[in-house]
């Protein structure tokens, strides 16, 4: 992770220099591939602390999503360069990287056990143990924590990977994601597009904020109670006839309000979505079929607003709620597939 955010912070650089498009898509790939790694970690790390933990993980990343653009649309109305939001962000870059240090700093009993975690995979690797695909290291309180116990870890092998994928539920999770990610990704980035076109440049980035913020809330509330009542029909409805309105009112004000009501009510569906696949899958299979559906997430943020942009360029921006309403209404078809309750034992 530590790896991870030091590469990440090569992104600020790369955005601040400012060397022309080819070189934001490589700062996007660098960043996106540190965030793949920091993520996959964090999916099952912090489930395993708490419950809710999933709930307060991405709402954070939502509070940072909300504040981003207030502070980045602030500087630009000043009349600073945009650049020199990317140079000040390494300040929090060196700060996560700073927390992240301190927050998993290995205790003695810690080394210790992947010391001995590393023999046993050692031996079988070397044809000494009958255990060729996995091994499993006793449950232990986690000396750094008074609360926090440890998971059994099941160590991976070819068969795990053979069994996580060749599961059905992991696969639809995956789905899922896909679908989501994409109408999240779509209506927070073109709907601030859209919306430019009835506003004025210096405070349609607020717009964003909205979305994000909405966001935030909800995902904590969520946390908050404790994983219970998803609901996702409900919102998914709330979102629909939000992207409606966006269509059909051609108000800079009415599609502001709407978006941060869409980011309100999507806000707990990643969250939910991957509690729902811990749920459902056996928890040797977890670390792969979160990873896989993380995958499959960034593959949906990266493929449905490239389809909109190319739409928004031969068709026009007015093709954009058309592309949020149908994601809308896959994602709601979908969930009717997932069942309502986990199976006995996994909860």
């Amino acid at each position: 992770m530590v790896l991870a955010s030091l590469l990440h912070a090569l992104f600020f650089i790369i955005m601040g220099c400012k060397l022309g498009f080819p070189s934001m898509m490589v700062a996007y790939v660098v960043s996106a591939f540190a965030r793949s790694f920091i993520s996959a970690t964090l999916n099952v790390y912090v489930p395993s602390v708490s419950k809710r933990g999933f709930g307060f993980l991405y709402g954070s990343t939502s509070v940072g999503g909300f504040a981003a653009p207030l502070v980045c649309q602030s500087i630009i109305a000043t009349g600073i360069r945009w650049a020199n939001f990317y140079f000040g962000s390494l300040v929090l870059s060196a700060l996560n990287v700073a927390l992240i240090i301190y927050a998993f700093w290995p205790t003695k009993g810690e080394l210790q056990a992947d010391a001995e975690l590393a023999f046993k995979l050692y031996r079988s690797a070397a044809g000494i143990s009958d255990a060729a695909s996995s091994v499993v290291v006793s449950t232990q309180r986690s000396p750094t924590s008074s609360t926090a116990p440890l998971r059994k870890m099941d160590v991976l092998g070819p068969h795990t990977y053979a069994a996580a994928l060749k599961r059905l539920q992991m696969w639809a999770t995956a789905l899922f994601s896909l679908i989501y990610t994409g109408s999240e990704s779509t209506t927070q980035g073109f709907l601030y597009i859209f919306s430019a076109f009835a506003a004025n440049p210096k405070t349609v980035g607020y717009v964003t904020s909205g979305f994000w913020g909405g966001m935030a809330l909800s995902r904590f509330i969520w946390g908050y109670l404790g994983n219970v009542g998803n609901g996702l029909c409900k919102r998914a409805f709330i979102a629909f006839s939000m992207h409606l309105l966006i269509l059909l009112v051609p108000s800079f004000v009415e599609n502001a309000v709407s978006t941060a009501i869409i980011g309100t009510v999507y806000g707990p569906i990643y969250p939910a979505n991957l509690a729902s696949a811990r749920d459902l899958l056996p928890a040797e299979v977890h670390l792969v079929s979160l990873a896989v559906i993380a995958a499959c997430a960034s593959f949906g943020a990266a493929l449905f607003p490239f389809i909109a942009g190319l739409l928004s360029s031969t068709v026009g921006a007015r093709t954009l709620p058309y592309i949020t309403i149908s994601q809308t209404a896959a994602m709601f078809c979908i969930w009717f597939f997932f069942p309502s309750r986990p199976p006995a034992g996994r909860t």
